[in-house]
């Protein structure tokens, strides 16, 4: 296929000019790929077809892994094909190895620009105003007129977590097609949301502080007192103290103490090095 203005060479020398930045204006996917792999022959002219159909609504970068090994190893690639959407400057959805059509272009659908991203982005100013009620009603409505388009449930989301409602979160969530669940970006929305239905009801921090200051055995308000810290601005106190759990009491609520550092790690993704040293933590209890 010939070469067109949607579809570019990327490498380590233009990769911040031609991908990051670009990717300020429109997605861009980055298809990492070498000639001796049989799946990425597969993939390429598809996402090529594509980036043709879209006419500029996403930009197609190919990066030959073979000739971009520094490149890949920065993004972490360990399978050929891996393909990133980057978008602002950051990953925000990725896919391993060929997929079908109809799933790629689920994906880009959710990243490419549509007419409801206009209410989309005054719904965040008004949540930036502190209009709450306003931002509910433009997604809402957002919502109705693009009710294929998971961005706008996401934001419903973000807006329900922000507000502390795990349930309305989950609920939403739950409502999501199957590869928007499992979108990169989807992950830290499912942790909040799990974490904070386990928290609805229960005291707040200072009671829990006080009550675990009083009975410090008490694993049920040890356990709670460190969802809310994980949920707070203390998330390696609440680590810490999941951690302990674990070692004292592998079985208490059913594996609780491990699926609840997992879900915190799936929580902190943009906290790196705090998730791999926990991580290391977690791997040295249980083996």
């Amino acid at each position: 296929m010939t070469e067109s203005p949607h579809i570019l060479e990327a490498n380590a020398q233009n990769f911040a000019e031609h991908v990051l930045a670009r990717s300020r204006s429109v997605p861009v996917l980055v298809d990492f790929w070498a000639a001796w792999c049989a799946p990425c022959r597969t993939l390429m002219p598809l996402l090529q077809c594509l980036a043709e159909e879209y006419q500029g609504k996403f930009l197609l970068a190919k990066v030959n892994s073979d000739e971009q090994q520094d490149l890949a190893g920065q993004y972490g690639v360990r399978s050929l094909p891996t393909v990133l959407v980057i978008r602002d400057g950051e990953i925000v959805d990725s896919f391993v190895g060929a997929q079908p059509e109809g799933s790629i272009r689920r994906m880009i659908e959710r990243h490419i620009e549509r007419p409801s991203d206009t209410l989309r982005v005054e719904a965040r100013d008004c949540l930036a105003a502190g209009d709450a009620v306003r931002a509910r009603e433009l997604l809402e409505t957002a919502r109705r007129e693009d009710p294929d388009n998971p961005a706008i449930t996401l934001d419903l989301v973000r807006l329900a977590l922000r507000e502390n409602n795990g349930a309305t979160a989950q609920e939403l969530l739950d409502a999501l097609p199957l590869d928007a669940r499992q979108a990169v970006e989807t992950q830290p929305l499912l942790a909040r949301a799990r974490l904070l239905r386990e928290l609805d009801g229960t005291p707040d921090m200072r009671t829990l502080e006080q009550c675990c200051a009083n009975d410090p055995d008490n694993l049920d308000t040890r356990y709670l007192l460190a969802l809310r810290r994980v949920l707070s601005d203390a998330p390696a106190q609440g680590l810490e103290e999941l951690l302990e759990i674990l070692r004292h009491n592998r079985k208490f609520r059913d594996d609780g103490a491990r699926m609840a550092l997992l879900a915190a790690f799936d929580l902190l993704a943009d906290q790196p090095e705090l998730v791999n040293r926990f991580r290391r933590g977690l791997a040295s209890a249980l083996y």
